[in-house]
């Protein structure tokens, strides 16, 4: 991580420092509320990858399943991340489990936009069906 030339005393918020304060302690109170859900993110990280294999099983939903299994798996190395973090004071756990997190919605969110865009599309096929539809009548 490169330091903003403009703040020449900043520090790296994920390097690891001992007790008595600091960037560590400030990212463990930061990750809190996260390291305290981690057990629900394992669980749903779990039940997304096992749903990502079983669309997998046929080959059209596996177009669908690969990405959806990835998203588990990036949820729970999340999971995995913030209780190292919390454990040892590694900074670097907490951006792994940052990147993790930001991996799951990245994917979600296109999943999101493709599945809006294909309900545009499906809407505009019946409204041109429907007026088609009226001028034959």
């Amino acid at each position: 991580m490169s330091q903003d030339p403009s703040f020449p005393n900043q520090a790296n918020p994920y390097s690891p420092t001992t007790a008595g304060g600091g960037p560590t302690s400030d990212l463990v109170t930061i990750f809190r509320p996260l390291y305290e859900r981690r057990h629900f993110m394992t669980l749903i990280g779990i039940l997304t990858m096992i749903g990502g294999i079983l669309y997998c099983l046929t080959i059209v939903g596996a177009i669908f399943g690969v990405p959806v299994a990835i998203m588990g798996n990036a949820l729970r190395k999340a999971a995995q991340s913030l209780e190292e973090g919390n454990n040892t004071g590694n900074g670097n756990a907490f951006m792994e489990a940052n990147q993790s997190i930001g991996l799951f919605f990245l994917i979600a969110g296109i999943f999101t936009a493709v599945g809006l865009l294909i309900n545009v599309v499906v809407f505009g096929f019946m409204l041109v069906g429907l007026l088609f539809g009226a001028v034959a009548a």
